[in-house]
């Protein structure tokens, strides 16, 4: 019997890096979604990725915290922040879903 899989979103950054340092030890296996593991902009390839490894969780870390980055490019924080957090509630529907909120860097 395999354990099951957690999914852990934005773990280049404190608060998803955090998590995958600290996890203890458990019958799940975790998957550290960065950037470069995966893009959760690009729905194309998030859907099928979850159909394929079906997490039993996510804990969604993902976001563009700093001001600046947000107001240089609002539309990419809107999807970020926004869009990609409903898309990923939507796939998690039928599991556990955490989001961890940012404090904006002012």
């Amino acid at each position: 019997m395999s354990k099951p899989l957690i999914w852990i979103t934005g773990t280049g950054g404190l608060i998803g890096s955090h998590f995958v340092k600290t996890a203890p030890p458990g019958d799940f296996q975790m998957r550290p979604l960065d950037r470069r593991a995966l893009d959760l902009t690009d729905s194309g390839a998030v859907r099928p990725l979850f159909q394929r490894e079906t997490p039993a969780a996510i804990i969604h870390c993902a976001a563009i915290s700093k001001s600046p980055a947000c107001q240089q490019n609002p539309l990419l924080a809107h999807q970020v922040n926004v869009e990609v957090t409903a898309r990923l509630a939507d796939l998690a529907a039928e599991i556990p879903f955490r989001v961890f909120f940012h404090r904006l860097g002012l």
